[in-house]
């Protein structure tokens, strides 16, 4: 008999303590549960990127509970919409910065006057305004400036690009005669006449200048040719040795 009230006593302590141990559990884990919506109920209803920490942790929080205490969260819908309104600032955020780069670079175009230092920035602007986004480039709220300047600098390339064409139609080193002359000393006037930036933008000049050098060094030869000649013709003026007088001293 009193072996089977050990067995009972027994079998009582041992149902006693798991009911003992379930409801710690459960109170621990009920704990855990009024912790996430604490946390939660920080988060300002209206939020700004400084609450990251605070919407990360209570994000931590809820993550580490189970499925079935996730549902005791009673506010986490507050959770998940500053979670999402946080990622829509932070895009927001890299948008604006990305775009006030290529805003500051456009600004400084208006502060440029040497026109060789404003084409580069100029250049440098456009690069950076293409490597944007398209909901980036929406924020350039100076891009009219830039156009502007591009529209400016086209005047200089349409001035260029008639000496150009005209430089295209020359003879190549390998096909040029002395007939060309004229043509080439022509399309090297109207080179002449632009401006040191506008000739910035002739790309094929080093052919002109090649057959521009072609017909100096052909003018120094003629030269060369006749100064021999004016020397030839003094030496045969000369009397010969035999027939030289006192008079011929001179």
């Amino acid at each position: 008999m009193l072996k089977k009230f050990s067995y009972i006593f027994i079998l009582l302590f041992l149902v006693l303590s798991i009911i003992s141990c379930t409801t710690t559990t459960n109170n621990k884990t009920n704990k855990e549960v009024e912790n996430v919506i604490s946390l939660i109920n920080k988060i300002p209803d209206e939020i700004t990127l400084q609450d990251e920490v605070l919407i990360e942790e209570a994000k931590i929080a809820y993550n580490n509970l189970t499925d079935e205490y996730k549902l005791k969260v009673t506010n986490r819908t507050k959770l998940d919409n500053a979670i999402s309104k946080l990622k829509e600032m932070k895009e927001e955020k890299v948008n604006q910065d990305a775009a006030k780069i290529v805003i500051d670079k456009i600004k400084l175009l208006e502060n440029l006057a040497n026109l060789f230092d404003l084409y580069d920035a100029t250049m440098e602007a456009r690069k950076a305004y293409n490597a944007l986004t398209p909901t980036q480039k929406v924020l350039v709220n100076n891009y009219n400036v830039l156009v502007e300047q591009e529209e400016y600098f086209s005047d200089f390339e349409n001035k260029a690009s008639l000496v150009v064409q005209k430089i295209d139609k020359l003879p190549s080193m390998s096909e040029v005669t002395i007939d060309d002359q004229e043509d080439v000393l022509k399309v090297q006037a109207a080179y002449n006449e632009l401006d040191s930036f506008t000739k910035t933008y002739v790309t094929n000049y080093e052919k002109l200048e090649a057959l521009i050098n072609y017909f100096k060094d052909l003018e120094d030869v003629e030269t060369a040719k006749a100064e021999a000649k004016v020397f030839d013709d003094l030496v045969n003026s000369l009397p010969l040795v035999d027939d030289l007088t006192l008079e011929d001293e001179e």
